[in-house]
């Protein structure tokens, strides 16, 4: 019988195969890729990878930072735009500098998130 661990009321089945993601902004280009809210209409079947987590998971971080007010309406916007373009922005382009603040802010908030979750490597 596999090992359950309990995160934030979410059973997860410990799995040796899975990959953590390396970065909260992997995470949510992966978020993005695969989620219909976004706009795709692929599925996680297709992914070639098992992660710790189910796309909901990432939906929920992000839904709660927002209801906590940790992150801002801008944020979430940053986040869309540039999670269905997948690049972030590129601090080289003027227009995108501004975008590219808010998007660093926001990464980082999540990112302290998803590693306290066991979803993002831990970086030492």
């Amino acid at each position: 019988m596999e090992a359950k661990r309990v995160i934030d009321e979410y059973f997860y089945e410990e799995n040796p195969n899975q990959t953590l993601f390396e970065s909260a902004e992997e995470a949510w280009f992966w978020f993005c890729r695969y989620d219909n809210r976004t706009g795709y209409k692929t599925k996680t079947s297709r992914c070639q990878v098992i992660r710790p987590c189910f796309l909901d998971d990432i939906y929920i971080v992000v839904s709660k930072l927002y209801l906590a007010r940790k992150i801002k309406e801008r944020h979430l916007k940053t986040l869309i735009k540039y999670g269905r373009m997948q690049i972030a922005p590129d601090p080289r382009i003027v227009d995108e500098q501004e975008e590219g603040v808010w998007w660093d802010d926001a990464m980082s908030i999540i990112e302290i998130v998803l590693i306290n979750k066991g979803i993002v490597k831990c970086k030492k």
